[in-house]
């Protein structure tokens, strides 16, 4: 019978707790994730000192992460002049966010301890859109009185409307593997919570949060259904057919939804002042990566030098991408990047080899997971988010065990 670890309770009661908190300077509640995160270094090497476990070495991924931050604080020599305040606090935060990916990919090591993170996420996050449900009825009064504006945009305990919009993503995409990946009744409740968690991604109107919607959709078909599912041609025909119809319902959805205006807009040349800063951000990273292109300006440079390039001053440039290329390099482009490529190349064995149902199913979800991830990158940074990273280190930590299994039977197989 599977045991529940306390260590595996406090993890997904630290993604819970950075879901409610951490992006919430109006609760003053900041420091409630961050002793948590305190709590589960203590108690990871209690359980090693009891237990007399093992070192964990980390999965490649994880590796990977790592050597970027360390990266990202080599170059803050190469600032030029003295770094400013907020260059120390991200790399503070950085640190903080590989300890806990490192911390979550060696206790997350099953499919039952990854599913039990799972469900605590998502009571996190209902219990964060019942603390901001007053916000969604404005927006849906001010909707109906035909008073809604871009200033109602949900953004609620977590001060900014993207952020919400692309955790809610992520929420509804785990919802999806807990009813995928298990035959339990309560599957039913997770599928059941997912329109609720896409309501609310709308109600954001970021657009990037509602363009993977109908993203996810693709995803979904093309990663899971279209390899795991469709066995026979009419198989692949009919799920082609469904996934089609799922990707125009959802796209005429978004159309039709608060904020769907924003995405119409951008379509027909009339883009927000925000997309055309956006922009002109694109564009002054593209000319300062080219003053250094290997090594970088230096952490959180951006920011600071953006605007000699046609930027404004004091931003940062709402793209990994190009923050990752300004600030730290192609060498902090491959590190970052290639920690991506190489949790998506694992998982897509997992999901192609695996020889347990359940493990190929969380595996090719994961995959679109993986695709989301990169989609948001692009527009979003999110190299140091505090929730992001940690989660791809469990679901690392559970690859990386479900490829090492069968490595291992694969080995016994061959010697008799």
């Amino acid at each position: 019978m599977n045991r529940i670890s306390p260590v595996t309770i406090l993890v997904g009661l630290q993604l819970a707790l950075v879901l409610l908190f951490s992006n919430s300077s109006s609760l003053g509640l900041l420091w409630v994730p961050q002793l948590m995160g305190v709590i589960l270094f203590c108690a990871f090497v209690l359980e090693c000192i009891v237990r007399r476990r093992s070192y964990f070495a980390a999965p490649t991924p994880v590796k990977l992460y790592i050597a970027f931050v360390v990266w990202a604080g080599v170059t803050i020599v190469l600032i030029q002049g003295h770094p400013d305040q907020e260059v120390f606090d991200q790399i503070n935060t950085l640190i903080k966010v590989a300890i806990l990916t490192f911390l979550f990919s060696s206790i997350i090591r099953t499919r039952y301890q990854l599913l039990v993170v799972l469900w605590l996420l998502i009571a996190g996050f209902l219990v964060t859109i019942m603390l901001n449900y007053d916000q969604i009825a404005q927006i849906r009064t001010a909707e109906e009185t035909g008073r809604l504006s871009t200033n109602l945009r949900l953004a609620g305990t977590m001060g900014n409307s993207n952020t919400f919009g692309i955790y809610a993503i992520i929420i509804a995409w785990i919802a999806l593997q807990i009813f995928f990946s298990t035959k339990h009744y309560s599957r039913f409740l997770a599928i059941s919570i997912v329109p609720v968690v896409l309501l609310v991604a709308l109600y954001t109107g970021s657009r990037k949060a509602m363009l993977a919607v109908p993203l996810s959709a693709f995803a979904i078909w093309w990663f899971y259904f279209r390899i795991q599912m469709a066995r026979t041609a009419l198989k692949k025909y009919v799920l082609f057919i469904v996934a089609l119809i799922i990707i125009c319902v959802s796209s005429i959805w978004i159309l039709v939804s608060p904020f769907g205006d924003r995405i119409l807009m951008t379509v027909d040349g009339r883009p927000e002042d925000s997309f055309i800063e956006r922009t002109d951000m694109l564009k002054a990273g593209v000319w300062m990566w080219l003053d250094y292109p290997m090594f970088g300006a230096g952490l959180d440079q951006f920011r600071v030098a953006a605007g000699k390039y046609g930027a404004g001053y004091g931003e940062y440039s709402h793209s990994t991408v190009i923050e990752i290329l300004v600030c730290t390099g192609i060498i902090g482009f491959v590190l970052y990047f290639g920690a991506l490529a190489m949790l998506f190349w694992e998982t897509r064995k997992v999901a192609r080899t695996s020889a347990d149902k359940f493990d190929t199913t969380i595996a090719g979800l994961l995959i679109g997971v993986l695709v989301i991830v990169l989609f948001f990158n692009l527009f979003a940074v999110m190299y140091y988010d505090r929730f992001i990273w940690p989660l791809l280190g469990a679901f690392s930590g559970y690859i990386h065990t479900v490829t090492h299994s069968s490595r291992a039977l694969a080995t016994r197989r061959s010697r008799r």
